[in-house]
């Protein structure tokens, strides 16, 4: 008897564990969805659906900086940047790198991006590396949170910082588009330069 239950509960446990990871094997792809829906939306004349991929109280932070509050406000600020700066440009598909999950209905997701665009004539390609929060509300997932982080092209600052700076500053080697910044980019007017006499030269472009 002693027996009989516990192959009964070995055989119920594995149940549940089976059901448990076709649970995730199924949020997952659905998550994955949802960032290669956010590609596609983007490469169509006014992004159709774009609002859809995210929650009523959704927060993104930019390549700049700017955080931007509610879906109205994400939704907004991206199709005037698509109809802008980024009018025609093409996507580089999202890949989701990595997921891992908090519990049935929260996860974290790192997405790599990117956008081939023209600026000035010239055809310019940016990357990029995002920690987003997908969300799962009643059965579908949307992204809660979207912190996005500029890892290639034009305003990426990055790099090996020089063998004897003459004179160094904190942040020589992270600012964009201020006078201190070794690579033209695009930073918020009101986030303030650091001084560095030797690129004092380089002039600062509106933030997109």
């Amino acid at each position: 008897m002693k027996s009989l239950v516990a192959t009964l509960l070995c055989v119920l446990s594995l149940s549940s564990n089976q059901s448990a990871l076709a649970a995730d094997n199924q949020d997952t792809t659905a998550i994955k969805g949802v960032f290669s829906r956010f590609s596609t939306i983007w490469d169509q004349p006014g992004m159709p659906g774009f609002g859809d991929l995210f929650s009523e109280d959704a927060d993104f932070v930019v390549i700049t900086g700017k955080w931007l509050k509610g879906r109205s406000e994400i939704v907004s600020y991206h199709k005037n940047l698509l109809a802008t700066f980024y009018k025609g440009s093409r996507s580089i598909p999202m890949e989701t790198v990595a997921i891992r999950f908090f519990g049935p209905n929260v996860a974290i997701a790192h997405v790599t991006s990117g956008a081939h665009y023209t600026q000035d004539g010239v055809e310019h390609i940016r990357t990029a590396l995002a920690t987003a929060a997908p969300v799962k509300r009643n059965g579908t997932w949307q992204i809660s949170a979207f912190h996005n982080t500029l890892t290639g092209g034009p305003g990426y600052a990055f790099g090996t910082p020089p063998p004897t700076p003459s004179s160094p500053t904190s942040s020589d080697h992270h600012l964009v588009d201020c006078p201190d910044s070794p690579t033209m980019g695009k930073r918020p007017p009101d986030a303030g330069c650091a001084s560095s006499p030797a690129r004092r030269s380089a002039p600062c472009q509106a933030v997109q």
